[in-house]
């Protein structure tokens, strides 16, 4: 079953104005924004909602006419969103393998957020298979540009049974 994301800050008429949401809680940030929005969401003041293929805790971030967002899928995988802000139809998006592994039952795959620059949307991710972190860069057309292993991760949530490689000694 699909999911529905609703973005609620880009869905309601007056938000769209704002270009420019390029990381995790804004500029450089603060989570601030100079939109007013309204006190309760409703059909009413929503300008588009969109269906993700999975979960996610992912927040959106946005640059000119594109929203950028990450969700889970039950394949064990990330999918990579690209969305016009103005009609919430997808431009594009892209399958990240991440392979099976545990997470915190308040997480899921796509926790990072995506950050942008002007040119770039740059993404995490872990491979299980590889054991590895990932970062990955995209153009804003869609066109991968590179990808690399960043190495091993050790989570802090600990689970019976379960860990991650790890190059610490101790």
């Amino acid at each position: 079953m699909k999911t529905c994301l609703f973005i609620s800050f880009l869905m309601i008429s007056q938000i769209y104005a704002i270009d420019t949401w390029p990381r995790f809680r804004g500029l450089n940030g603060q989570g601030k924004s100079s939109s007013t929005l309204p006190k309760k969401l409703t059909k009413s003041n929503l300008k588009w909602s969109f269906a993700l293929s999975g979960g996610g805790s992912s927040s959106p971030v946005v640059w000119g006419n594109k929203v950028f967002i990450q969700s889970a899928n039950k394949n064990k995988s990330v999918t990579l969103y690209c969305i016009d802000s103005q009609s919430g139809k997808e431009l594009w998006s892209h399958e990240l393998n991440t392979g099976q592994y545990h997470t915190h039952k308040f997480n899921n795959q796509a926790a990072s957020t995506p950050s942008l620059t002007e040119n770039e949307v740059i993404v995490t991710w872990y491979d299980a298979a590889k054991q590895q972190g990932m970062l990955g860069v995209f153009d804003h057309s869609g066109k991968r540009l590179w990808e690399k292993m960043v190495g091993p991760f050790k989570g802090k949530h600990r689970c019976p049974g379960f860990t991650f490689k790890s190059n610490k000694t101790s």
